[in-house]
C-alpha cells in the first residue's frame, strides 16, 4: 500500500513539472535594494532577489548612538536587528531611517503607566514630535527649539500619562525615584548623558478611609481654558485613616475629587500629601492639627484656597512643597523668560558660571553675550534677572542646590524689600516661576508667608493687586511652555530687548516715579501704595520713611538665610549694585553726588557689609549711578547703551575678583552683541 501511494506522488510530481516546461511560465523573481541612513551597516546580502510571494530578510548594524525611527516598508525587529519585507511583489527599494540621539531626544518612561493619545502635550508642534513606543514615550526636540532653550520643558499633568489607582507626583532619573527628580511642567538640561525620565506612581489611598459629600464649583473661564474643570465632583470631609503619606484619589464613588473640605485630615500623623490634577479647591481649615506634615505635592491648578488652608500647627512642621504644572501654562511673555534663565543655568553645569540676581535692570540691564566675550568665555554668564518685585533672593536660596564651588554668585537688587528677605510670597513670584516650578524643590518653604494665597492671586486674581498683563492666569489663553522660546524680543539668554530702548533717553517724566535716597536707599512712590500705611499719608511726602526701605535691614535674618544657603553650595556670593538714574536722587543727594561727595554711598556700602553675609561688594555704589540719557522708561531700566556701560562696569570689578590685573578696553572684543550699543 506504501509503495502504491509513493508511485502516485511521483506520477503526480512529474505530470505537474512537465506541465509546467510545456507551458513555457516560470516563477518571477524582484529584487529588493535596503538603502540606510549613514553609519548603518546592512550585515546580511544586500540587495537580496526573492520570488514572487517571497519574504526579503535582511540583517543591520546601528551604532551605539543611533536608533531606528521607521522603514518605508516592511517590519523592523530592534531585538534582532532585522527587517522583514513580506509578500514581494515587484522590484523594492527601501529606505531605512535612523536618528542620531543626540542632545534633542528625551524618553519618558512609563513605568507601569500608559500615554494617552490627543492630548497637549502628545500632540506635535514646532517644538517637538512625540513617538509612542508603548512602555515609553520619546521627544525629539526641533535644533531650532533647543538652541533657544537648552532645554527639555517636562510634560504638565494633563492627563498624558496615567494609571489606574495612582497619581504622578515626579519625575526621576530612576524608576525607583531615589535619583533627581523633577517636578512636572519644569525644565530637564538636555545636554546630560542621562536620557530617560521615569514616572514615578504614589499609590493612592484606600477609597474606603474617607468620608465624602457631593459638591459642585463655579467654572471661573471658558472650557476651552481650562479643559481639565470639573463642574461636580466629591469633597473630601475626613480622612479616617492613619498613613503618613495620604494620596487623595482621582475618583472615589467613580466621581472626580475636587474639592478638600473643612477638617478633611484633622489630628493626624501624615508626613507626605500628595493631590493630583484634579484638585481645585482646598477650603479654609482643610489640614489642622498634622504636625508631623513635612511635604505636599501641590497641583498649581488649585483655584479657590487661601493660607488659612492650613493651621499654624499644620504649617510650621510644612519644609517641601513640591510645586506640579497641572493647567496649560499661559505667561510665554514679560517675564516668564526666566525658563531660559534657568534652563541655560543647568544646561551650562561644565562651565564655571558667572549668575547675577537682580530684578529687571538685569533682565534689561546685563549682556550675558558680551561679558562672556570679555571673560574669554572662560565663564558661562546667567542672567537671573526678572522684576523688583518678585522674590529674588528665593533664587539666591535656591543656589544651595544647584550651583557649585567654581561659580560666583552677584545679587544685585532695586528698591525692593522683595528682593532682600521679605518673606511674603506674590503672584509675581509664581508668574516668573510658571515653567520652572523645580525652584521651590531647593527652599525651605516655612520660611515662607502667603504661600497658598499667592497661587490663589495667581489662578483667580486679587482686586488689591490685579494683574497688569490684563487678566488671572485662569483668564489668559493657553500656551506651550515653549512658546517663551519664540519671542523676538528674547535672545537665547533670556535678556529683553525691544528697538525702542536705541538712542539715549530723552524722557523727562518716567512711567514709574521714584525718590531715591541713600540714607534710607531707594524709595518708590508707587510701590509705597502697596503697604499697610495710613492713607491720609502724602505718598510723595519724602520724609515719609514706611516706603520699601533696605536700610533698617528689617529682614536680614531672612535674607542670610538665603546668603548662607547659596554659600554652602561652595559659590562665592558677592552683593552687587544696581544701576540708578543720578536725576532720580532726593535734591540733598543729587546735590552731593554732583558736588562729588561720597559720603552717602559710604553709608550705603557700610549698612550692607555690616548686616548680610556676603563675601563681599562688588565695586561700589557710585560706578553704577549713570546719567539720565543712558535709562529707557524709569530709573532702573537701562537703554542699550546704557546696557553696555553696565556690563562692562561689571566686568571691571569681576576683574579683581578673578585675578585679571588687566581688564580689556570695552570694545576690545567687538562691538557687535545684541542689545548692545557703543559710543
Amino acid at each position: 500500500m506504501k509503495r502504491t501511494f509513493l508511485l502516485l506522488a511521483i506520477c503526480l510530481f512529474c505530470v505537474t513539472l512537465l506541465s509546467a516546461c510545456f507551458s513555457g511560465e516560470t516563477v518571477k523573481e524582484y529584487k529588493v535594494t535596503l538603502v540606510t541612513a549613514e553609519g548603518v551597516t546592512v550585515t546580511s546580502q544586500n540587495p537580496v532577489t526573492v520570488k514572487a510571494g517571497e519574504s526579503a530578510k535582511f540583517t543591520l548594524s546601528l551604532p551605539a548612538d543611533y536608533e531606528f525611527i521607521r522603514v518605508s516598508n516592511g517590519v523592523y525587529d530592534p531585538e534582532t536587528s532585522t527587517l522583514t519585507v513580506g509578500n514581494v511583489s515587484s522590484d523594492m527599494r527601501i529606505d531605512f531611517y535612523t536618528e542620531k540621539i543626540g542632545d534633542n531626544v528625551l524618553y519618558y518612561d512609563l513605568n507601569g503607566g500608559y500615554a494617552a493619545s490627543g492630548t497637549h502635550n502628545l500632540s506635535d508642534n514646532d517644538y517637538y514630535r512625540c513617538i509612542n513606543e508603548d512602555t515609553r514615550v520619546k521627544v525629539v526636540m526641533s535644533t531650532d527649539m533647543l538652541d533657544k532653550m537648552s532645554a527639555a520643558s517636562l510634560f504638565y499633568d494633563d492627563g498624558s500619562f496615567y494609571r489606574d489607582g495612582y497619581i504622578l507626583k515626579e519625575y526621576n532619573t530612576k524608576p525607583d525615584g531615589t535619583g533627581d527628580g523633577y517636578s512636572l511642567g519644569s525644565k530637564y538640561a538636555m545636554n546630560t548623558e542621562n536620557k530617560v525620565l521615569y514616572c514615578i506612581w504614589e499609590k493612592e489611598t484606600s477609597q474606603l478611609d474617607f468620608e465624602y459629600e457631593s459638591v459642585a464649583l463655579s467654572c471661573p473661564t471658558t472650557a476651552a481654558r481650562a479643559p481639565h474643570w470639573v463642574d461636580e465632583g466629591v469633597k473630601i470631609t475626613a480622612y479616617l485613616g492613619n498613613d503618613e503619606t495620604v494620596v487623595i484619589p482621582e475618583k472615589i464613588n467613580g466621581q472626580y475629587v475636587i474639592s478638600l473640605g473643612e477638617g478633611a485630615l484633622t489630628n493626624k500623623n501624615v508626613k507626605t500629601l500628595v493631590m493630583g490634577r484634579r484638585i481645585l479647591e482646598v477650603e479654609d481649615g482643610a489640614i489642622k492639627g498634622c504636625p508631623s506634615l513635612e511635604t505636599i505635592y501641590y497641583p498649581d491648578g488649585i483655584y479657590y484656597i487661601s493660607n488659612d488652608a492650613l493651621d499654624s500647627a499644620s504649617y510650621s512642621s510644612l519644609k517641601h512643597l513640591y510645586v506640579n504644572a497641572t493647567i496649560a501654562p499661559r505667561y510665554s511673555d514679560g517675564d516668564a523668560a526666566f525658563a531660559i534663565k534657568l534652563a541655560r543655568f543647568m544646561a551650562c553645569s561644565d562651565k564655571a558660571r558667572i549668575v547675577m540676581i537682580g530684578g529687571s535692570s538685569a533682565y534689561q540691564g546685563l549682556s550675558s553675550e558680551y561679558l562672556e566675550a570679555l571673560l574669554d568665555e572662560r565663564y558661562a554668564v546667567i542672567n537671573f534677572g526678572t522684576t523688583r518685585t518678585t522674590q529674588g533672593y528665593m533664587y539666591l536660596e535656591a543656589m544651595s542646590a544647584l550651583a557649585d564651588s567654581d561659580d560666583i554668585i552677584l545679587y544685585a537688587p532695586e528698591n525692593s524689600i522683595y528682593m532682600m528677605g521679605e518673606p511674603r510670597l506674590y503672584w509675581k513670584t509664581l508668574r516668573d516661576l510658571e515653567g520652572m516650578y523645580n525652584v521651590f524643590r531647593y527652599i525651605d518653604i516655612s520660611a515662607y508667608e502667603n504661600v497658598f494665597s499667592a497661587f490663589a492671586e495667581f489662578n483667580a486674581g486679587d482686586s488689591t493687586q490685579p494683574d497688569p498683563n490684563g487678566s488671572p492666569r485662569y483668564n489668559r489663553d493657553i500656551d506651550r511652555y515653549e512658546d517663551v522660546a519664540a519671542r523676538s524680543s528674547i535672545n537665547k539668554y533670556g535678556e529683553y530687548l525691544h528697538k525702542d530702548r536705541a538712542g539715549y533717553c530723552n524722557n523727562d517724566i518716567y512711567k514709574d516715579v521714584y525718590v531715591i535716597t541713600l540714607n534710607n536707599r531707594f524709595k518708590s512712590r508707587l510701590e509705597g501704595k502697596w503697604q499697610d500705611l495710613d492713607p491720609s499719608e502724602d505718598y510723595m511726602d519724602e520724609s515719609n520713611i514706611g516706603w520699601c526701605n533696605l536700610t533698617d535691614a528689617k529682614y536680614k535674618d531672612n535674607m542670610n538665610r538665603a546668603i548662607d544657603a547659596a554659600k554652602s553650595s561652595g559659590a562665592k556670593v558677592y552683593f552687587s549694585f544696581c544701576p540708578v538714574d543720578n536725576t532720580s536722587f532726593s535734591e540733598e543727594i543729587y546735590n552731593a553726588y554732583d558736588g562729588h561727595s561720597e559720603i552717602h554711598f559710604f553709608a550705603y556700602e557700610r549698612l550692607i557689609k555690616d548686616n548680610y553675609n556676603f563675601d563681599g561688594l562688588l565695586g561700589n555704589v557710585a560706578t553704577y549711578i549713570y546719567h539720565h540719557e543712558y535709562f529707557y522708561d524709569n530709573a532702573f531700566h537701562l537703554n542699550d547703551y546704557g546696557r553696555t556701560l553696565r556690563t562692562y562696569d561689571v566686568y571691571v570689578d569681576l576683574c579683581g575678583v578673578l585675578g585679571i590685573s588687566s581688564p580689556k578696553a570695552i570694545d576690545a572684543v567687538g562691538t557687535s552683541f545684541e542689545g548692545c550699543l557703543f559710543e
